[in-house]
């Protein structure tokens, strides 16, 4: 391997087969990947529908234990300053690495990626992606989509079987019903 650690940050809502593609890749070239979900102790909203709790569950159901012995996955909270953000997310990775090699990978998909080039201390590695998947679509699906089995076609190959299987749940929720509602307003539908 050539790195001790990896981190890889995103908000993961959901997790997809993109964001599992970046780890599988990053686990190629590192011993372990510290994963860092964004938005961590927010609110639900229709940007941010699953609790930091139920992102873990998502990432872990998605690998395999010989994989999930590899990650680190931590909350992140959301900052109004960028470089206390910085300097928050520096002070995990150093209670986790101890001092050995930290590169930061990713993937650069719009101008919400600009976070990645605020580690001026770090490595940067970019990694290309495979998968033309984003998650604002699959939210789209998600609070669009009145049937359940259209809901469940339109995502599964996006998304890993497990995280599948928690949205599909997840839509039988009180927590769902008021995103919904919410949804259908702004929208005047």
């Amino acid at each position: 391997m050539l790195y001790d650690f990896l981190i890889f940050i995103g908000r993961f809502q959901p997790f997809h087969n993109g964001h599992k593609y970046i780890i599988e890749k990053g686990l190629e070239i590192s011993n372990n990947l510290i994963v860092f979900c964004g938005s961590a102790n927010k609110s639900r909203t229709l940007k941010n529908p699953f609790t930091f709790l139920e992102r873990k569950k998502f990432i872990i159901g998605s690998f395999s234990n010989k994989i999930n012995n590899r990650l680190y996955i931590e909350p992140l909270d959301d900052f109004d300053d960028d470089q206390c953000w910085v300097e928050h997310i520096n002070q995990i990775v150093k209670r986790i690495v101890h001092n050995k090699r930290v590169v930061l990978i990713g993937h650069t998909k719009d101008d919400s990626s600009y976070y990645l080039k605020l580690f001026h201390n770090m490595q940067y590695i970019e990694i290309q992606k495979i998968y033309d998947i984003d998650a604002v679509n699959i939210r789209n699906i998600i609070f669009n989509i009145k049937d359940i089995k259209k809901i469940r076609k339109e995502i599964k190959n996006l998304v890993s079987k497990e995280v599948l299987k928690f949205i599909i749940d997840f839509l039988d929720t009180e927590h769902y019903l008021e995103l919904k509602n919410k949804y259908m307003h702004s929208f005047n539908v």
